[in-house]
């Protein structure tokens, strides 16, 4: 739509003088309107091949809130409060699948750990003794680590139902001035578990169409945000951010075809279907967690295969049209 309206308030400018090329701006605003309107009737977002998502998997984001605060304090014992909260909302969120064979992933927002400092590490390390969690577990974390060259990584870590760590994604895309402590990796990559191929997006890797395609040509069939906007206070609250990625994810899930995930460590967070509809929501203001199924999808969209070939048609119109209107001006005023 705004490709639209420049593209007439452009061709207007230039034919203002004439009353009868006016035609010629509203000409161009009825050839791109039929141009969007044709390639969504053709289901523009929707999978080429209909095939139905017959497998599922359940999915719990813990929201830590307020407790995150107490995190940034020196004092252990307030330190604590925020661990002990996420102890106790992954014991009573991984009985939900203890007693059944049910494929469980367990999710912690970014940088929820920090694995640069022994205290963190300690913690994480006491949770195999002190959990029994199903076989079909795992845990997604969003993390602060060290890699292997001794640089610091925000990271999405996968760990089994006894916190071994299997694998970890590392962010790619890093932001100048507030995330200069961090490295940049060298290519995206996708977490493994038996049951999902998944692609976790953190920050603002999740905002960018052609970084979240590189997740789904890797094969991802589903989509995990990691999100902490509490860091980003320039500007705007962090509330406010962290609702524009919200609406973010669920077009990244319709663009795509993948239901999502999004998990906020001061919210919102919410679980959304390949379709775009809200299946669980934790406001901005709530310490908790929710759960719930979502499907994995292996098909791909229309926009997948053919997006950016459209967008670019659309942009060639739109420049040769102008163009046209150009050349005209000027060649009728000598």
């Amino acid at each position: 739509l705004i490709g639209i309206s420049f593209s007439s308030m452009l061709s207007f400018i230039f034919t203002k003088q004439k009353n009868k090329d006016v035609s010629l701006s509203l000409l161009t605003f009825v050839i791109m309107i039929c141009v969007g309107v044709f390639f969504l009737c053709l289901k523009f977002f929707f999978p080429l091949d209909e095939k139905p998502n017959t497998k599922t998997v359940f999915i719990s984001l813990i929201q830590p809130g307020k407790y995150a605060l107490e995190r940034l304090e020196s004092d252990k014992t307030k330190k604590n409060v925020y661990f002990d909260f996420l102890f106790s909302q992954i014991s009573q969120t991984s009985k939900l699948s203890k007693d059944t064979n049910i494929s469980h992933i367990i999710i912690l927002p970014e940088t929820s750990i920090d694995l640069t400092l022994s205290h963190d590490i300690q913690w994480l390390n006491s949770l195999k003794n002190r959990l029994q969690i199903s076989e079909n577990t795992f845990f997604i974390f969003g993390v602060k680590t060290l890699s292997k060259n001794y640089l610091t990584s925000n990271s999405s870590m996968l760990f089994d139902k006894e916190f071994h760590h299997l694998d970890q994604a590392d962010k790619v895309m890093i932001i100048p001035i507030t995330e200069d402590e961090f490295f940049s990796a060298e290519s995206y990559k996708i977490l493994h578990t038996p049951f999902a191929k998944i692609g976790s997006p953190i920050c603002i890797e999740g905002q960018y169409s052609l970084v979240v395609k590189e997740f789904i040509s890797l094969h991802a069939n589903l989509l995990i945000f990691l999100s902490n906007t509490r860091q980003f206070q320039i500007g705007f609250h962090h509330q406010t951010l962290g609702n524009f990625q919200l609406r973010r994810a669920i077009f990244r899930a319709i663009e795509f075809d993948r239901s999502s995930a999004y998990v906020n460590t001061f919210g919102p967070s919410a679980l959304v279907s390949n379709e775009g509809k809200i299946l669980a929501f934790l406001d901005s203001k709530e310490s908790d967690t929710i759960s719930g199924y979502v499907s994995l999808s292996d098909t791909n969209s229309w926009y997948f295969h053919y997006g950016e070939d459209i967008i670019r048609m659309i942009v060639i119109i739109m420049f040769l049209l102008t163009l046209v209107v150009v050349l005209k001006q000027r060649f009728l005023h000598g």
